[in-house]
């Protein structure tokens, strides 16, 4: 799969981002990461009950601008931040070392 860019995420695909981890949050049984590239911010949404447990556990490990692989499919999200973020079906993190 081609790397996509934020800028460049459109409703409906299936996508492979490459980015920073700018923000991570935590709200009961969802989890928020923030991932960043050099075209914007867009919202990785994990729930505890559509996610693996492997994964869900991961997000709250991750710190802050470490460089991640993040693939999923993108849904749109109004209540997200800045406009241009989707939400993520389950999502697979690849930490990079």
């Amino acid at each position: 799969m081609k790397r996509s860019y934020i800028k460049e995420v459109k409703t409906g695909e299936s996508v492979l981002l490459k980015g920073w981890v700018h923000n991570i949050r935590e709200l009961g049984k969802v989890k928020f990461l923030l991932l960043r590239d050099m075209t914007g911010i867009i919202q990785i949404t994990a729930h505890k009950n559509k996610t693996d447990k492997t994964t869900f556990g991961l997000m709250a490990s991750i710190p802050r601008e470490s460089a991640i692989i993040v693939k999923g499919e993108a849904k749109a999200n109004k209540k997200a931040p800045k406009g241009n973020v989707s939400n993520f079906a389950n999502p697979e993190f690849i930490p990079l070392l």
